[in-house]
């Protein structure tokens, strides 16, 4: 089943885990949305500057995936809640024990994993 995809901490650097998952996605079809503040296109698509505006647009996430250092996923977390993702997957490195109890009190699946094995494998 293909995914209504967001991609936090999206990355124009081809060596960033967070490319590589934009190009795994891409390859599996999924349809992917991009959030960096900092950045307006990766790979011809368009990027958010955060959550808010991207729900504006589209309100159907099925899935965010993580990019982000977990002191910056704690900036997010209010617009995460309000995107309401059906999941969230925290990538290697961005754990965060509090902010995972609060996405599960809030219906959100956490997922421990990392987003390429995932697909992969068919886990995704």
């Amino acid at each position: 089943m293909i995914k209504n995809t967001v991609i936090l901490g999206a990355s124009h650097k081809p060596d960033r885990y967070a490319y590589k998952a934009l190009k795994m996605l891409e390859e599996y079809d999924h349809v992917t949305h991009l959030v960096h503040p900092s950045y307006k296109k990766v790979e011809g698509y368009n990027v958010f500057p955060n959550l808010v505006l991207l729900k504006d647009r589209h309100n159907d996430i099925h899935t965010i995936t993580v990019y982000v250092n977990p002191n910056v996923l704690e900036s997010y977390l209010d617009d995460i809640l309000y995107l309401a993702p059906k999941r969230i997957i925290l990538n290697p490195g961005t754990e965060h024990p509090e902010l995972q109890d609060k996405f599960i009190e809030n219906n959100i699946e956490v997922v421990i994993g990392c987003t390429l094995i995932m697909l992969r494998t068919n886990q995704f």
